[in-house]
């Protein structure tokens, strides 16, 4: 029999979606899991549609508890999964009926701890590719720096070994959890299996925390990088340092000209912004890891915020 893998989903104020989630779940191909739902507090009527869910499938197990924040619950659901994998989805999300068999499938066609598949937004064009590609696990952490970050950094696309995840477990009280944990995960293995396929459907959300009006919360994405940093000095990782380290000064100095625009009396935060920018950008200019265009942008950020930010809005448009 196949082995039973553990899916958790975070329920909060989703009533309008997740009766769609639920259903993608329950026609999974790979049958043998258990549905972890975790109402995290919602005020509609999100719970009361898990608990109808519950009822009619016993692989169904609905959590109520007060709101302490998407972290949280996911290590609660971390915390009582029994699978040997385990898989992350996000309420108002779907997924293909053969996600977790595909990602289930490259861990034991690879031997590999973690799988990761593409994914789309709901209502935009599929893109069909098939191709499977097996990287290490610092491969991967290299890549979160290109343009390829958003699939290797979120938690929702991908299928992993329980053990992996109950060791790590999510930074709780922070937002861009997801940042300070994928990282981790792709530093504790050595391989990784990616597919192409776009298994996953993800829904823009306006009301999401990521889609929310910029504030102070938000330096928790400098906190993230700073952890790798930290290590990957620590690990005498040259490359990954001098990657991370020229995201860590582009993220200071796209967070210091939002503190200027959004948040009144941040001058003391963007004081620390601009003397953590001073004290490293020169590390950079002669890595061998950067590319030159990413140098001349950090090059002129030393020389003025306002103009990195009138290069940035360019390029943009």
């Amino acid at each position: 029999m196949k082995e039973q893998i553990s899916i958790i989903v975070p329920v909060y104020n989703v009533k309008k979606y997740i009766k769609e989630c639920i259903e993608s779940i329950l026609r999974q191909t790979y049958t043998n899991f258990e549905l972890i739902l975790i109402d995290d507090g919602s005020k509609d009527k999100s719970g009361q549609i898990c608990d109808e869910y519950a009822k009619k499938d016993s692989r169904i197990i609905v959590i109520h508890k007060q709101n302490e924040g998407l972290s949280k619950t996911r290590n609660r659901g971390i915390d009582i999964a029994k699978g040997s994998y385990i898989s992350f989805i996000d309420s108002d999300d779907y997924v293909e009926e053969n996600f977790i068999e595909e990602l289930y499938h490259l861990i034991k066609e690879n031997d590999t701890q973690v799988a990761q598949c593409g994914f789309v937004n709901i209502g935009e064009n599929k893109q069909e590719n098939d191709m499977v590609n097996v990287y290490t696990g610092k491969q991967m952490i290299a890549d979160i720096y290109t343009m390829l970050w958003i699939p290797n950094t979120v938690v929702w696309n991908k299928l992993y070994k329980a053990e992996l995840v109950k060791q790590i477990k999510f930074k709780e009280n922070v937002i861009h959890e997801d940042e300070f944990f994928s990282w981790k995960v792709f530093y504790a293995v050595d391989k990784v299996a990616v597919t192409k396929r776009q298994l996953y459907n993800y829904r823009k959300v306006e009301q999401s925390i990521t889609n929310q009006k910029y504030t102070v919360k938000r330096l928790s994405h400098i906190k993230a990088i700073e952890e790798r940093l930290e290590t990957f000095k620590r690990d005498n990782e040259k490359e990954l340092y001098e990657k991370t380290l020229s995201e860590y000064l582009i993220a200071l100095v796209e967070n210091y000209n939002k503190c200027r625009k959004y948040i009144p009396d941040s001058k003391n935060i963007q004081k620390e912004l601009k003397k953590k920018f001073q004290k490293h950008w020169k590390e950079v200019i002669f890595s061998g890891y950067i590319s030159i265009s990413k140098k001349f942008l950090i090059a002129n950020a030393a020389i003025s915020k306002r103009l990195y930010y009138v290069i940035m809005q360019t390029l943009r448009n």
